[in-house]
């Protein structure tokens, strides 16, 4: 499983804490990644998402520069981010920052979400009246989250979104062989394997392949006429 690189902005240190205790993986333990042991009933769970967390927008948007940006980030064993969960903040006491979420987006879409391969943006906030989630979704923000959460939503609230922009964690091809009249002749039915919108494990046909062997020991592959159909499964609703 690829681990999900996320930038957090929060002002609260506290919180971030949290998140990064129960979402990251101890550093300089490299058999850690394999099993999560910081979560009382999830000893087998393995890491998925890694936290970088930033205080404020002006240091997030040199974060977000120096690992997706930069042609020589990986030489720095810097990972590419693939998104952003930042704080909408309340300036109702008078305090107006300098640098604020709402220019952190306007540089990111000067530079361009797909330039920065980003899959979206995701804000956290007590409240999100329409006008303002309209505004965010112009500026590439794919989900709003509701605070206060517990860590447990946020995981599978970041797990939703990860199957969203990712797809299915599983997809392959699965061959299966089926000899024909012909001894020197083997017809490969070939089914596409995936978790679909149900979470179940679905199949797709593709066009057979015909694997035939000539007196020279030489083989030749040839693509088989036929449409790729559906299974049952994928066509009504599991629990109809």
């Amino acid at each position: 499983m690829e681990l999900f690189y996320i930038l957090l902005i929060d002002n609260d240190p506290a919180l971030a804490g949290q998140i990064v205790e129960y979402f990251n993986p101890p550093m300089f333990y490299a058999s850690d990644l394999i099993t999560s042991k910081n979560q009382p009933g999830n000893k087998t769970k393995p890491y998925q998402f890694v936290f970088i967390y930033c205080r404020t927008f002006k240091k997030a948007l040199q974060t977000l520069i120096a690992h997706n940006a930069d042609p020589y980030a990986q030489e720095r064993n810097l990972p590419c981010i693939d998104t952003i969960l930042f704080e909408i903040r309340d300036n109702t006491r008078g305090r107006k920052e300098k640098f604020s979420y709402l220019d952190f987006l306007q540089e990111i879409h000067q530079l361009g979400i797909q330039r920065l391969k980003l899959k979206g943006l995701l804000a956290q906030s007590p409240c999100f009246p329409e006008t303002l989630k309209d505004e965010l979704t112009w500026y590439g923000v794919r989900g709003f989250l509701r605070k206060p959460f517990t860590l447990e939503q946020l995981e599978e609230y970041l797990q939703k979104f990860s199957n969203l922009v990712n797809g299915s964690t599983t997809f392959f091809i699965e061959p299966r062989s089926k000899t024909t009249a012909f001894s020197n002749q083997t017809q490969i039915q070939r089914i596409l394997r995936y978790y679909n919108r149900f979470n179940k494990l679905a199949g797709i046909s593709l066009p057979a392949l015909l694997e035939e062997r000539k007196p020279d020991g030489s083989t030749i592959i040839s693509l088989q006429k036929g449409e790729v159909e559906l299974e049952e499964s994928l066509i009504a609703n599991p629990e109809d």
